[in-house]
């Protein structure tokens, strides 16, 4: 894989809700290869000392901040108490790498994400997300398995 210097790695959505019932007995099954596909490629930038930014979705527990997430077939997802809206636990992230809340499809809309990668110099985005659940009917992307 080549990789530029000013290139940052963006997590976006992976996020433990999504692999709850993932142990160390079946994590070489098929439903769990798009995380150690992620999991290859965030040990890429790890080793090689990169930016690695990890951007979950979070929402408020009176659900004002869903929008029109909710009014097609996506259920109730990402609240912020949950301890399942946390990180994945195989790609968590380590010290060092950059953190960013989103309440929205887009990892730019509301949050600094434009910000970073400006003071950060980078001019290559490389990106890992899960298949999730399907987004594309509001204009993002998030598919299930």
């Amino acid at each position: 894989m080549k990789i530029e210097k000013n290139s940052a790695l963006l997590v976006i959505d992976i996020q433990q809700e999504d692999f709850v019932e993932m142990n160390e007995f079946n994590i070489n099954n098929p439903e769990w290869t798009c995380i150690r596909n992620a999991k290859r490629v965030l040990d890429v930038f790890r080793s090689r000392k990169l930016p690695v930014i990890q951007i979950k979705e979070v929402h408020r527990p009176d659900m004002v901040d869903f929008g029109r997430e909710l009014d097609g077939s996506e259920k109730i997802h990402c609240i912020e108490n949950s301890p399942n809206t946390d990180y994945a636990k195989l790609t968590y992230p380590i010290e060092g790498e950059y953190l960013i809340s989103k309440r929205r499809y887009s990892a730019f809309f509301g949050t600094d994400l434009e910000i970073l990668l400006k003071g950060l110099n980078v001019d290559s985005l490389f990106n890992r997300r899960p298949y999730r659940r399907l987004h594309s009917l509001y204009g993002g992307r998030r598919t299930s398995k």
